[in-house]
């Protein structure tokens, strides 16, 4: 079995901005999305180990506003290349 890590994004530009631009219609609220909700301090603690159930239901709770939104977010996750 072979694995490829692509640390630093040098292979792959992964960026959550490639798919939620298609999800949103304002920018503003896009950039509060991925700089307030889905940030990249939150996304790290799933890669440390913490289920992706638990991380949304964590995000729903402090941002009911965007529950189809956060919903999104890892059944997308390969749409963010």
């Amino acid at each position: 079995m072979k694995f490829l890590f692509d640390l630093g994004g040098v292979f792959f530009d992964w960026e959550p901005y490639h798919f939620y631009r298609n999800v949103f219609t304002d920018s503003k609220e896009l950039d509060f999305f991925i700089t307030h909700v889905c940030n990249q301090k939150w996304n790290l603690k799933q890669d440390a180990g913490r289920s992706t159930k638990e991380a949304e239901n964590e995000l729903i709770v402090k941002f009911p506003k965007y529950k189809d939104q956060i919903s999104l977010y890892y059944p997308n996750h390969r749409n963010m290349i």
